[in-house]
Protein backbone atom coordinates (compact mmCIF):
# COMPACT_ATOMS: atom_id res chain seq x y z
CA UNK A 1 0.00 0.00 0.00
CA UNK A 2 1.27 3.54 -0.60
CA UNK A 3 2.46 5.74 1.67
CA UNK A 4 0.50 8.42 2.36
CA UNK A 5 1.63 11.81 2.64
CA UNK A 6 -0.59 14.28 4.87
CA UNK A 7 1.11 17.53 4.97
CA UNK A 8 3.56 18.37 2.10
CA UNK A 9 5.21 21.35 4.55
CA UNK A 10 6.20 18.46 7.26
CA UNK A 11 7.28 16.34 4.32
CA UNK A 12 9.59 19.04 3.15
CA UNK A 13 10.78 20.07 6.62
CA UNK A 14 11.74 16.69 7.52
CA UNK A 15 13.38 15.83 4.61
CA UNK A 16 15.71 18.88 4.23
CA UNK A 17 16.27 18.87 7.69
CA UNK A 18 17.45 14.69 7.20
CA UNK A 19 19.42 16.23 4.15
CA UNK A 20 21.22 18.83 5.73
CA UNK A 21 21.95 16.52 8.85
CA UNK A 22 24.09 14.10 6.45
CA UNK A 23 25.95 16.85 4.88
CA UNK A 24 27.30 17.92 8.49
CA UNK A 25 28.46 14.44 8.75
CA UNK A 26 29.82 14.68 5.75
CA UNK A 27 31.58 18.07 6.72
CA UNK A 28 32.34 16.92 10.38
CA UNK A 29 34.34 13.68 9.11
CA UNK A 30 35.93 14.97 5.47
CA UNK A 31 39.39 14.31 4.33
CA UNK A 32 40.11 17.88 3.10
CA UNK A 33 38.65 20.88 3.12
CA UNK A 34 36.89 22.52 -0.05
CA UNK A 35 36.97 26.34 -0.09
CA UNK A 36 33.37 27.94 -1.01
CA UNK A 37 33.30 30.93 -3.31
CA UNK A 38 32.86 34.15 -1.37
CA UNK A 39 29.44 34.87 0.34
CA UNK A 40 28.70 30.81 -0.98
CA UNK A 41 28.55 27.88 0.81
CA UNK A 42 29.43 24.69 -0.33
CA UNK A 43 27.06 22.45 -3.09
CA UNK A 44 26.37 18.94 -1.41
CA UNK A 45 28.34 17.44 -4.25
CA UNK A 46 31.11 19.88 -3.47
CA UNK A 47 30.99 18.77 0.19
CA UNK A 48 31.10 14.65 -0.83
CA UNK A 49 33.95 15.83 -2.85
CA UNK A 50 36.60 16.70 0.59
CA UNK A 51 36.58 12.88 0.65
CA UNK A 52 39.15 11.05 -1.19
CA UNK A 53 36.47 8.38 -2.30
CA UNK A 54 33.10 9.80 -1.34
CA UNK A 55 30.90 7.14 -3.04
CA UNK A 56 32.42 4.79 -0.73
CA UNK A 57 31.66 6.82 2.35
CA UNK A 58 28.20 7.40 1.13
CA UNK A 59 27.42 3.85 0.63
CA UNK A 60 28.53 3.08 4.04
CA UNK A 61 26.79 5.66 5.55
CA UNK A 62 23.65 4.40 3.83
CA UNK A 63 24.33 0.63 4.36
CA UNK A 64 24.85 1.47 8.19
CA UNK A 65 21.19 2.92 8.47
CA UNK A 66 19.94 -0.21 6.61
CA UNK A 67 21.36 -1.78 9.40
CA UNK A 68 19.60 -0.35 11.81
CA UNK A 69 16.10 -0.20 10.04
CA UNK A 70 16.35 -3.75 8.84
CA UNK A 71 15.23 -6.95 11.23
CA UNK A 72 18.47 -8.88 12.11
CA UNK A 73 19.76 -12.96 12.90
CA UNK A 74 19.17 -12.14 16.30
CA UNK A 75 19.33 -9.44 19.38
CA UNK A 76 23.22 -9.20 19.30
CA UNK A 77 23.42 -8.22 15.89
CA UNK A 78 24.01 -4.47 14.79
CA UNK A 79 20.43 -4.99 13.41
CA UNK A 80 18.00 -2.33 14.73
CA UNK A 81 20.37 -1.34 17.42
CA UNK A 82 21.93 1.62 16.97
CA UNK A 83 23.37 1.71 20.75
CA UNK A 84 26.19 -0.56 18.90
CA UNK A 85 26.92 1.45 16.76
CA UNK A 86 27.27 4.23 19.46
CA UNK A 87 29.46 2.19 21.59
CA UNK A 88 31.85 1.26 18.54
CA UNK A 89 33.05 4.81 18.29
CA UNK A 90 36.21 5.50 21.06
CA UNK A 91 36.95 8.11 22.51
CA UNK A 92 37.68 11.12 20.56
CA UNK A 93 40.23 11.99 18.56
CA UNK A 94 39.97 8.88 16.33
CA UNK A 95 39.94 7.86 12.87
CA UNK A 96 37.30 6.24 10.93
CA UNK A 97 38.45 4.64 8.34
CA UNK A 98 36.07 3.28 5.53
CA UNK A 99 35.19 0.49 2.65
CA UNK A 100 32.17 0.03 0.64
CA UNK A 101 32.95 -2.75 -1.74
CA UNK A 102 31.03 -5.51 -4.18
CA UNK A 103 32.39 -9.28 -4.62
CA UNK A 104 32.41 -10.71 -8.45
CA UNK A 105 29.80 -13.64 -8.90
CA UNK A 106 30.34 -16.44 -6.85
CA UNK A 107 33.66 -15.15 -5.17
CA UNK A 108 34.48 -16.80 -1.78
CA UNK A 109 34.29 -14.29 0.83
CA UNK A 110 37.87 -14.69 2.26
CA UNK A 111 39.20 -13.83 -1.22
CA UNK A 112 36.59 -10.58 -1.87
CA UNK A 113 38.00 -9.50 2.06
CA UNK A 114 42.06 -9.48 0.68
CA UNK A 115 41.29 -8.26 -2.44
CA UNK A 116 38.80 -5.67 -2.03
CA UNK A 117 38.28 -4.73 1.70
CA UNK A 118 42.18 -5.34 3.32
CA UNK A 119 43.78 -2.79 1.19
CA UNK A 120 41.23 0.34 3.02
CA UNK A 121 40.67 -1.99 6.17
CA UNK A 122 43.77 -3.45 8.32
CA UNK A 123 41.90 -4.54 11.29
CA UNK A 124 43.26 -4.16 14.65
CA UNK A 125 44.34 -7.08 16.94
CA UNK A 126 42.61 -7.28 20.20
CA UNK A 127 45.21 -5.33 22.22
CA UNK A 128 44.53 -2.49 20.15
CA UNK A 129 41.46 -0.15 21.13
CA UNK A 130 39.07 0.07 18.18
CA UNK A 131 35.23 0.01 17.29
CA UNK A 132 34.55 -1.93 14.04
CA UNK A 133 31.05 -1.84 12.30
CA UNK A 134 30.46 -4.38 9.17
CA UNK A 135 27.28 -4.56 7.25
CA UNK A 136 26.80 -7.54 4.47
CA UNK A 137 24.48 -7.08 1.91
CA UNK A 138 23.07 -10.12 -0.38
CA UNK A 139 20.62 -11.51 -2.02
CA UNK A 140 17.83 -13.19 0.13
CA UNK A 141 19.06 -16.72 -1.27
CA UNK A 142 22.75 -16.17 -0.48
CA UNK A 143 22.24 -15.15 2.82
CA UNK A 144 23.58 -18.62 4.19
CA UNK A 145 24.86 -19.60 7.48
CA UNK A 146 28.20 -20.48 5.77
CA UNK A 147 28.47 -17.03 4.79
CA UNK A 148 28.29 -15.41 7.91
CA UNK A 149 30.05 -17.82 9.75
CA UNK A 150 32.90 -16.92 7.09
CA UNK A 151 32.53 -13.08 8.06
CA UNK A 152 32.73 -14.30 11.79
CA UNK A 153 35.91 -15.74 11.56
CA UNK A 154 37.26 -12.53 9.81
CA UNK A 155 36.29 -10.29 12.16
CA UNK A 156 37.00 -12.41 14.86
CA UNK A 157 40.66 -11.73 14.90
CA UNK A 158 41.66 -15.27 14.11
CA UNK A 159 42.56 -16.24 17.87
CA UNK A 160 43.40 -19.60 18.27
CA UNK A 161 41.59 -21.62 21.62
CA UNK A 162 44.61 -21.11 23.56
CA UNK A 163 44.58 -17.35 22.38
CA UNK A 164 41.04 -16.81 22.66
CA UNK A 165 41.77 -18.51 26.35
CA UNK A 166 44.43 -16.51 27.29
CA UNK A 167 42.45 -13.02 25.91
CA UNK A 168 39.82 -14.38 28.04
CA UNK A 169 42.16 -14.53 30.99
CA UNK A 170 43.28 -11.30 31.03
CA UNK A 171 39.73 -9.66 30.37
CA UNK A 172 38.71 -10.69 33.59
CA UNK A 173 41.94 -9.76 35.46
CA UNK A 174 42.25 -6.13 37.39
CA UNK A 175 46.02 -5.75 36.66
CA UNK A 176 45.54 -2.71 33.82
CA UNK A 177 43.39 -1.10 31.68
CA UNK A 178 42.29 -3.61 28.71
CA UNK A 179 42.05 -2.43 25.26
CA UNK A 180 38.14 -1.75 24.48
CA UNK A 181 37.17 -3.74 21.18
CA UNK A 182 33.78 -2.87 19.85
CA UNK A 183 32.97 -5.09 17.16
CA UNK A 184 29.27 -5.72 15.52
CA UNK A 185 28.09 -6.98 12.41
CA UNK A 186 24.59 -6.61 10.37
CA UNK A 187 23.29 -8.52 7.73
CA UNK A 188 21.13 -6.76 5.06
CA UNK A 189 19.22 -8.31 2.15
CA UNK A 190 19.81 -6.30 -1.59
CA UNK A 191 17.68 -8.19 -4.09
CA UNK A 192 20.10 -6.58 -7.04
CA UNK A 193 22.85 -8.72 -5.48
CA UNK A 194 22.07 -12.18 -7.16
CA UNK A 195 25.33 -14.51 -6.50
CA UNK A 196 27.19 -11.34 -5.00
CA UNK A 197 27.47 -9.61 -1.90
CA UNK A 198 28.14 -6.00 -0.68
CA UNK A 199 30.01 -5.63 2.35
CA UNK A 200 30.75 -2.01 3.89
CA UNK A 201 33.01 -1.36 7.03
CA UNK A 202 33.29 1.28 9.34
CA UNK A 203 36.94 0.83 11.48
CA UNK A 204 37.31 3.32 14.20
CA UNK A 205 41.07 3.33 15.85
CA UNK A 206 42.96 5.90 18.41
CA UNK A 207 45.71 6.52 15.48
CA UNK A 208 45.73 8.28 12.28
CA UNK A 209 46.13 6.03 9.51
CA UNK A 210 46.10 6.62 5.57
CA UNK A 211 42.07 6.38 3.40
CA UNK A 212 40.94 7.63 6.61
CA UNK A 213 39.05 10.52 8.39
CA UNK A 214 39.82 12.44 11.35
CA UNK A 215 36.91 12.53 14.13
CA UNK A 216 37.88 15.42 16.76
Amino acid sequence: MPSQIEEKAEFQSILLALIERLSELFAYTSESTNEAEPGMGLTYPEIAAQFERPEAFLNTLLDVIRAVFTPGLGNMMLNGNPDFLLDAIPNPPSTLHYASETSDPGEPLSDFWGRAIAPYIQIPGPEQDHGLIVVLSTHTEDLRTSLVEQLGDIISFGLSPPEAINQIAADLSDDAQKPVVNAHAAFCVDSSLKNRFRISVWLFTPDHSSASTTIH
